[in-house]
């Protein structure tokens, strides 16, 4: 009987070979002539866009803008530096609801931003120029925020601590609050605002809201050198209603003036403002306590020519 030989087949492997995946860069840089393809790692073949950057550089990284023009906005997710280089004056622009620069870290605990020199603009109906939801530190230095119909800047965590610096920061011409400090749960937030200028808010000019907060954390505001003018309603508020954080604002060698409603308001029984070295004049109401809201003077304050002196601030000594 004979036997059937049945061919061996060999089934080959093939290989086949993809394009490989490129590293991240620590620095990345973006002009409005380059392209987004590569790694944008060279100042000789930038990115076009900054989202497209913010996918090419790595966690901590820098990216470099090194030409002036109209950036697109952003969401930020990673720990990043942007800023521009060789004297570009670069715009990010929003015209939709969404805000032109969003910080929401996906490790808030370890992740910072930092901005610098950088405008950032809102036109036709844009809502809030920069919105941060969660992060462990963020610093605006030189920046710019104008034209937003919402907040030009929003800082409202709702479970993360924040640290925010912010120096040399220009808030103009904005519809709704020009600053808004609103954790809410146990989000602790420490803010301190230097030598900036504030003026041309529809809402108030530093709104610091503890309401909604819980547990034992804090909110704290420190305005030191600062220029606060032509707000709408309050110029500077620290506000706690119904949370239990307290809310403590210090007004340090700054001044206030031609605001149409409140030049400073501590309201709510956790909520406290010390006014140190400063000036407010030209204002309807110059100070106002309520709902046993608490305003501390340290007695080398001018506040002078306002309708109404309005509430009378607790003396506090200097120490």
């Amino acid at each position: 009987m004979s036997k059937k030989v049945l061919p061996r087949v060999i089934l080959g492997i093939s290989m086949l070979s993809a394009a490989p995946a490129f590293a991240l860069s620590t620095q990345v840089y973006v002009a409005k002539s380059g392209t987004d393809s590569g790694t944008c790692a060279s100042e000789a073949s930038p990115c076009a866009t900054l989202t497209f950057a913010l996918t090419q550089v790595s966690p901590n990284g820098q990216i470099v803008i090194t030409e002036s023009g109209i950036y697109d906005p952003i969401s930020v997710t990673n720990p990043v530096s942007i800023y521009p280089d060789k004297g570009a004056k670069p715009l990010i622009y929003a015209t939709s609801s969404s805000p032109a620069v969003l910080v929401n870290m996906s490790s808030p605990t370890t992740s910072d931003f930092k901005l610098i020199d950088v405008s950032v603009v809102g036109i036709s109906g844009a809502n809030n120029g920069i919105q941060v939801d969660a992060a462990r530190r963020i610093e605006l230095n030189g920046v710019s925020v104008r034209g937003f119909a919402g907040n030009a800047i929003l800082v409202d965590p709702s479970g993360s601590n924040i640290d925010v610096q912010m120096h040399a920061v220009t808030v103009s011409g904005n519809s709704g609050h020009c600053m808004w400090f609103h954790p809410t749960g146990s989000a602790t937030t420490n803010a301190v605002i230097r030598d900036s200028r504030i003026d041309h808010c529809g809402g108030q000019g530093i709104r610091t809201d503890a309401t909604g907060t819980s547990g034992s954390g804090f909110l704290q505001t420190h305005i030191f050198g600062t220029s606060i003018a032509y707000i709408n309603l309050t110029a500077v508020s620290s506000i706690n209603t119904s949370g239990t954080f307290q809310s403590n604002v210090l007004l340090e060698n700054s001044n206030i003036q031609y605001t149409s409603n409140v030049a400073v308001s501590a309201n709510g029984p956790s909520a406290f403002l010390h006014l140190r070295n400063s000036a407010i004049m030209n204002t309807n109401t110059a100070v106002s306590a309520s709902n046993g809201g608490t305003v501390f003077s340290y007695g080398d304050n001018v506040i002078n020519f306002n309708a109404s002196a309005g509430s009378t601030p607790i003396s506090s000594p200097l120490r």
